[in-house]
């Protein structure tokens, strides 16, 4: 098993190995690195693919309050220990908003940056409220009842019970306060000022793949995203994707990678 310290904290990373171009696949608050199993099984023929387990999440600790920024600093600390200099970093959802902060703290270090089921753009303040309520109750009694079902339709839209029971026994196998500091790393980026007029300084080329069923964001929000980027490749939609769109539609998604890469690596 592979980890890496960062801050006292011991980040899990999975590598496909080799010496074909990197990618490295960051996944989605509540979820784990294996949302990107089926797109490591396609892709890692033609490219080396490191899944990353945020803190908090999978096998990573999470012991303290952390944000998005630290967790872009973990992203480097596993590009370091696997003596990678450049890689296409692709998030989903928490894992774009890690893949964002990599490129603007490190652009030297990526060459591509994929956005899945996300935004760039600024929250409404007014939902920070709300989610510290859901974040209050997740950690006290732990996914349960309303807030339960409310991150389950926003995840995974009406699903497959399968998916649902099986996320849910991945929740539910973490103590509820184990939950606080990815929870409190959700907020803090609600609260966070706008960064969209630091967009321009991303050289790379960049695309959006989103779920045209995506409950937590719009298409729009990525078709206006793509726009603030000087290299915006455009937006993939998914069709009937929900917001997880690597778990509820993984092919669809893999092949949208397949292609963004390719794209990426034509220059």
């Amino acid at each position: 098993m592979a980890f890496v310290n960062v801050d006292g904290e011991r980040i899990y990373y999975e590598d496909s190995g080799g010496s074909l171009p990197a990618v490295v696949l960051l996944h989605g608050f509540l979820l784990d690195r294996t949302m990107w199993s089926p797109a490591v099984a396609s892709l890692s023929g033609r490219y080396r693919c490191i899944t990353v387990d945020t803190r908090g999440h999978g096998l990573s600790s999470a012991t303290t309050e952390f944000t998005c920024w630290d967790t872009a600093r973990d992203v480097v600390a596993v590009l370091d220990r696997l003596d990678i200099e450049r890689a296409t970093v692709a998030g989903l959802s928490q894992g774009g908003w890690t893949a964002l902060r990599t490129v603007l703290s490190y652009p030297e270090r990526v060459n591509g940056l994929v956005l899945v089921s996300t935004s760039v753009l600024p929250f409404d303040p007014a939902l920070g409220a709300g989610f510290s309520q859901m974040r209050d109750a997740w950690v006290t009694s732990g996914p349960l009842g309303e807030v339960l079902e409310a991150n389950l339709a926003s995840q995974f839209g009406p699903g497959d019970a399968a998916v649902h029971h099986d996320w849910v026994l991945r929740w539910q196998a973490r103590t509820p306060a184990a939950w606080s500091n990815p929870w409190s790393a959700i907020i803090e980026r609600i609260n966070e000022p706008d960064l969209t007029p630091r967009l321009a300084e991303v050289a790379c080329p960049t695309a959006f793949v989103h779920g045209s069923d995506d409950l937590a964001f719009s298409v729009e929000t990525a078709e206006a995203g793509n726009k603030l980027f000087s290299d915006g490749r455009g937006v993939t939609v998914i069709n009937g994707a929900a917001h997880a769109s690597a778990v509820t539609h993984p092919r669809e998604v893999g092949e949208a990678l397949e292609r963004i890469l390719a794209d990426f690596h034509r220059g």
